[in-house]
């Protein structure tokens, strides 16, 4: 996780940050695939994932979510960038599930209002 990047936060863009973090980590559980293995056994927890975990949730209360949805949908990016690494599955289908699953946050932000 200490190798992942993390976007700025300053004059940040939600949807795209998403998809760079959920990719990123993607990517890294590809270069790593024990790391999957070991996610199965026990929790990787540390000082890496925390941060990795804090920053992710402060990109999706950026986007007007609250503290709750935005606890969900971050989850919901990172079981879907683990479940594309386990599956191995193309980046195309990769950005596709993910644009679709930001749709649906966007519609959830849009109901709020």
């Amino acid at each position: 996780m200490g190798q992942t990047p993390l976007p700025a936060l300053d004059g940040l863009e939600w949807r795209p940050a998403l998809l760079a973090m959920a990719d990123n980590l993607r990517s890294m559980l590809l270069r790593h695939p024990w790391l999957l293995a070991a996610m199965t056994v026990q929790p990787l927890d540390g000082p890496a994932r925390d941060r990795h975990d804090e920053h992710l949730l402060a990109v999706c209360e950026a986007s007007g979510l609250t503290r709750r949805d935005a606890d969900q949908a971050a989850q919901s990016v990172v079981t879907f960038a683990i479940g594309a690494a386990l599956a191995a599955t193309p980046r195309p289908y990769v950005s596709f599930g993910l644009q679709s699953l930001l749709d649906g946050v966007e519609a959830r932000l849009a109901a709020r209002t």
